[in-house]
C-alpha cells in the first residue's frame, strides 16, 4: 500500500498494515497535510481494482469549541422584522469557518447575513418575515456546535415608543456603576427589565416623575470561562428592558478592572416597574 501526498511524494505519508485474520489486512495512514491523497493498494505486485482512490484530507478543526451568543439566538424577545443578530467566536476551533441557516415557519428558509469580524469573530443576522417557531442552525466545518439547533419564537410585529440610552447600554467596568435612561414616551402599563450576565449585578432605579427613570446597574466580577472564548469582548451581558411586551435588547461589553476567577453563572434582575 503507497499513499501519495499533494505533492505526488510516496514516503511522506508512513503506512502501517497488519494481518487481523488470514484474509483480511488492515491499513492506517496519519497525514499531517491538507489535501488530496492518492491511497494505491497492491497485491501481488498488482493494483487491485478501483485503486487508486483520492482522499481529501480536511484541516484539523473542533467545533465543540465554538460559541454562538447574542440576541438572534434566544428563546425570546424577538418579533417581526427585527434585526436579529447574534455573535459567534470561533477561538481554539482550529481551521474552518462557520455556517447560519434559518427555518422559519412552513420550513421556509430565511436569508442570513454573516460577516467576519476578525480572525476568531463573526457576526450574523437575519430579519423574521413571520411570527412563530424559527430554527437557527450553527456549524463549524460542516460539523454542528454546541447549542445547535436554536429554537426561537418570533413575536409580532409591533411598533414602541419606549427609548434606552445612556453609557450603561453600550459598556461600563467591573465594579462602577453603569447609568442608563429609560423613555417611555408616554406609553401606559408595565415597565420591567432583566439583565444576564456572568456574574450578579446590584441594580437601582430612581423614578424622575416624569416617565423617564434612571437605572443604575453595577457589576462585581467577572468569569474566567467567559473570558476564555470571549477574550476579544471581555465580558458579555444581555439587557433587556420590556414595555407592553415590546423587547428593547442591549448587549454590554463590560471590561475588567483585573483579572479574578469565577464559576459561571446567571441572573435575572426586576426593576420597581415590573
Amino acid at each position: 500500500m503507497i499513499v501519495l501526498d499533494p505533492a505526488g511524494h510516496k514516503n511522506a505519508v508512513p503506512v502501517k498494515v497488519r494481518q487481523t485474520s488470514p484474509d483480511v489486512w488492515r491499513c492506517e495512514y496519519v497525514s499531517g497535510t491538507v489535501g488530496l491523497h492518492s491511497v494505491n493498494v497492491f497485491f501481488a505486485g498488482q493494483a487491485i481494482p478501483n485503486s487508486p482512490w483520492g482522499v481529501r484530507i480536511a484541516p484539523v478543526s473542533d467545533a465543540r469549541k465554538v460559541r454562538a451568543y447574542g440576541r438572534g439566538l434566544q428563546q425570546s424577545g424577538v418579533r417581526v422584522r427585527d434585526v436579529a443578530d447574534f455573535r459567534i467566536a470561533t477561538e481554539g476551533a482550529g481551521e474552518g469557518s462557520p455556517e447560519v441557516r434559518v427555518i422559519g415557519p412552513g420550513g421556509v428558509q430565511e436569508p442570513v447575513r454573516l460577516n467576519r469580524i476578525d480572525a476568531t469573530n463573526y457576526e450574523a443576522a437575519y430579519t423574521p418575515r413571520k411570527e412563530g417557531r424559527h430554527v437557527v442552525m450553527v456549524t463549524f466545518a460542516g460539523q454542528e456546535i454546541p447549542r445547535s439547533p436554536f429554537e426561537v419564537n418570533v413575536g409580532p410585529h409591533r411598533e414602541s415608543k419606549i427609548r434606552a440610552w445612556g453609557p450603561g447600554l453600550t459598556g461600563g467596568v467591573a465594579g462602577y456603576p453603569a447609568l442608563f435612561t429609560v423613555d417611555t414616551n408616554g406609553e401606559t402599563g408595565a415597565l420591567g427589565f432583566s439583565i444576564e450576565g456572568p456574574s450578579e449585578a446590584k441594580i437601582d432605579c430612581h423614578d424622575n416623575g416624569d416617565g423617564k427613570p434612571h437605572f443604575l446597574w453595577r457589576s462585581s466580577s467577572y468569569n474566567k470561562l467567559t473570558w476564555a472564548f470571549l477574550a476579544s469582548l471581555l465580558w458579555k451581558y444581555v439587557l433587556r428592558i420590556l414595555g407592553k411586551q415590546r423587547y428593547l435588547v442591549n448587549e454590554l461589553n463590560i471590561s475588567a478592572r483585573e483579572k479574578i476567577g469565577f464559576s459561571s453563572g446567571s441572573f435575572h434582575a426586576n426593576s420597581p416597574y415590573s
